[in-house]
């Protein structure tokens, strides 16, 4: 068996080969397109929800609002 500090130093050496084959442009155009698409999606899900649970309160308030008058 080997000792761990030669696992190390091939792990390390991996990941070093393997950061510089990285094309970080390209990872860099990628990133500004998916981040804000990543914080759209909730933002865009809750503000959906917000917009629907506003239109059935305004909704269910008319309604019962009219009852109210009509007695």
């Amino acid at each position: 068996m080997r000792p761990l500090i030669y696992y190390y130093k091939n792990v390390c050496d991996t990941v070093v080969t393997t950061a510089k084959k990285i094309n970080w442009s390209y990872v860099l155009k990628l990133a500004i397109v998916i981040i804000p698409v990543l914080i759209w999606t909730p933002f865009f899900f809750i503000l959906d929800k917000v917009y629907k649970a506003s239109s059935w309160f305004n909704k269910f308030g008319g309604d019962l609002l009219e009852e109210f008058f009509k007695k």
